[in-house]
């Protein structure tokens, strides 16, 4: 459903969009609990992205509200930027992309009423973002989980270096221009780490399914007794440090 819901928007079909994804929710209601994470992600998430295809900004700010609840069950939603502390966030991949659309929603507002607050909600929202990828890279997931991130990227970053370009030059700006100059070298070069993550896993998966089954199998453990030592390491840095030593 949610897949004819994307289907019918691309093509202008708005109304046939509307029923699917209405059916889709209904459908995710019956199988799951309201706070569940998936029906956040799936369902308020992609009411969101519609809305915001049909300009209808303020059901898009309410669907959001919504799918960040359930990332972080406890978590007040009743303020205009509702994205949870990150200690609070049970899921944190599901927030990175809840935050992509938020971002994107912030920008179109600005578009349509020049009100800069929106660009200032909308940097907050994109730092937030930028935050919850140092979150998951730090978890290291991996392969075609930074092959996600960087996707996502594409749709954080460059809103964001454009919001620090409009917020410099404008006199409604909280902060001096040099802050949101620096703030935009420093989010573009994030952008561009994140592009390169994702060519690097293109082209280990590549290498993966160009191996025998068997030596594939062995480099996937590999890697993974690799990323366990590495969690440990970071979980467990004095430990680390004390083994180099010896």
């Amino acid at each position: 459903k949610i897949s004819l819901m994307t289907t019918n928007m691309n093509r202008q079909r708005f109304e046939a969009a509307r029923e699917h994804l209405n059916d889709a929710i209904a459908i995710y209601r019956q199988r799951l609990p309201e706070n569940h994470p998936e029906l956040g992600k799936n369902g308020y998430l992609s009411r969101a992205k519609f809305a915001r295809r049909i300009d209808n900004f303020d059901t898009a700010q309410q669907a959001i509200k919504k799918a960040y609840q359930t990332f972080s069950d406890e978590h007040d939603c009743s303020n205009a930027i509702c994205i949870p502390d990150l200690p609070e966030i049970a899921y944190p991949r599901y927030a990175y992309q809840a935050s992509t659309v938020q971002g994107q929603v912030l920008w179109d507002q600005y578009q349509s009423t020049g009100k800069i607050r929106y660009l200032r909600h909308a940097l907050t929202v994109h730092q937030k973002a930028d935050s919850l990828a140092e979150r998951l890279q730090q978890k290291l997931y991996i392969g075609s989980d930074n092959a996600s991130l960087a996707r996502n990227s594409r749709q954080i970053y460059p809103y964001a270096v454009g919001a620090c370009h409009y917020l410099s030059g404008s006199e409604q700006a909280e902060k001096p221009g040099s802050y949101y100059s620096e703030k935009a070298f420093y989010l573009s070069e994030k952008g561009k780490t994140l592009q390169l993550l994702e060519g690097l896993s293109k082209v280990r998966q590549s290498r993966s399914e160009s191996l025998p089954d068997s030596l594939g199998d062995n480099l996937r453990t590999l890697t993974d007794t690799i990323n366990e030592l590495r969690a440990e390491q970071n979980q467990y840095p004095e430990t680390s440090q004390t083994y180099q030593k010896q």
